[in-house]
């Protein structure tokens, strides 16, 4: 009888589960330490590594070992050499969950990059003057006029003078910058809350163009902001944009901002049938949270939201608890040393999902060995962040790691999030 040979079963092979990529100009500082430290989904520690500029990252184990999904914490140790800060150092922390297994990240996703100035250089100055503005309050005036090319804007500046009667004033702008062959707008809203512009295009070198008001056009629609609630802080600020500009230079051209505004009715936005985009920026502190809205693409909704509730069951960074009464799609929360002020500190912030957060996150021993400033365990939660509109957390992943983003296409985005300060 012939012998069969028993089959034996194959060793697992070794097999990459990610790799990560490090920029040149990943490291704009020098005396600095970056570490990258893996982990999987009940906190076990997977592997660790220091990096350097321009290094690739490979990360292998068996493949009966490795994990469908990972974190991945990435640490910057900052050493300072200032005079006052001499022997200090900084400890930047942020854990991403859920990484996939075979993902590969580039950091930063973007370089380093600093744009070519195209930016046109200014060849004088130029005055503008705009009369019979209706209305009598100078300072609100200059919160709600500007001008603006599609690459610089200006806020108000110069002089107000009313009329006799004061119903109604001249604005006399600072001089101006004066570029060749550009298109200017101004904007301005007057004492009623009418908010009206007018293009017109380079004038002469210290030329001095004047306008009446009665010149000025409507917007061709209009929204509006909703009166803001009493509140600490509050900027606003709505840029109107050409489809297919480069939006590293183009910034637009200003159609309205305001900022520490204390009108209590609706603010008028206008919009262009010109325009492609909208630049809107909105920011507003309350006395126990703040609220962002930041968008790039049609008209703003902006509805201003009510104090959050939240529930907090666990503060520590590896058992954090967490639960509010409003949706989001992902959240940031941050830990802070009680020194953050100081020239040495440790952050440690965490992004994730609303319901998937990572556990039992630690930093190895023999990398904090070798930190003696780095304040793992007296960090304290200190902020949390709520996406209300946003990318998804997946998307979010990409986008910062491993999508080479085009700097010639613009995307449409919105923004929202409240931010909850937990520390005094």
């Amino acid at each position: 009888m012939e012998e069969i040979a028993e089959l034996t079963p194959e060793e697992p092979k070794q097999e990459i589960y990610f790799t990560l990529d490090v920029d040149k100009h990943y490291q704009t500082e020098e005396n600095q330490d970056n570490w990258i430290i893996l982990h999987d989904a009940q906190g076990i520690l997977l592997d660790y590594l220091a990096f350097e500029n321009g290094e690739q990252l490979i990360f292998q184990k068996r493949s009966d070992s490795i994990p469908d999904s990972f974190s991945v914490t990435l640490l910057k140790v900052q050493f300072k050499n200032l005079e006052t800060c001499i022997g200090d150092a900084t400890h930047d922390i942020e854990t991403f969950p859920q990484i996939a297994k075979g993902s590969r990240w580039s950091v930063p996703n973007k370089g380093v990059f600093i744009s070519e100035n195209d930016t046109p250089e200014a060849i004088g100055k130029f005055e503008l003057i705009v009369s019979d503005i209706p209305g009598n309050d100078g300072f609100q005036l200059f919160k709600s006029s500007s001008i603006s090319t599609p690459r610089i804007d200006y806020t108000a500046s110069g002089t107000v003078i009313p009329n006799t009667s004061k119903t109604a004033m001249r604005l006399e702008f600072s001089k101006t910058n004066l570029f060749e062959n550009t298109n200017y707008l101004v904007s301005i809203m007057d004492g009623d809350l009418n908010l009206k512009h007018k293009f017109f295009e380079s004038p002469k070198l210290d030329e001095v163009v004047t306008f009446n008001f009665n010149e000025f056009q409507q917007y061709d629609s209009y929204a509006y902001l909703p009166p803001f609630p009493p509140n600490l802080f509050n900027i606003f600020r709505l840029v109107g944009q050409v489809k297919g500009e480069n939006r590293k230079h183009d910034l637009g051209y200003l159609i309205l901002q305001q900022i520490n505004t204390d009108v209590q009715d609706p603010l008028p936005l206008g919009f262009l049938d010109q325009f492609d985009y909208y630049e809107t920026l909105l920011r507003i502190d309350f006395e126990n949270f703040n609220y962002s809205y930041i968008s790039h693409g049609p008209k703003p909704e902006i509805i201003f939201p009510d104090e959050p509730i939240l529930d907090i069951a666990n503060t520590e960074i590896a058992n954090f608890e967490i639960s509010t009464d409003f949706e989001y799609i992902r959240k940031e929360n941050t830990w802070r040393s009680p020194n953050s002020d100081s020239c040495s500190y440790t952050n440690w912030r965490i992004h994730s999902e609303k319901n998937n957060y990572p556990i039992n996150l630690k930093v190895p021993q023999s990398i904090i060995d070798q930190y003696e400033l780095l304040q793992i365990n007296d960090l304290e939660l200190h902020n949390s962040d709520f996406f209300i509109q946003s990318d998804s957390y997946h998307d979010f992943i990409s986008n910062k790691f491993e999508v080479t983003p085009s700097t010639n296409v613009i995307e449409e985005y919105t923004t929202e999030f409240i931010s909850i300060f937990h520390v005094e």
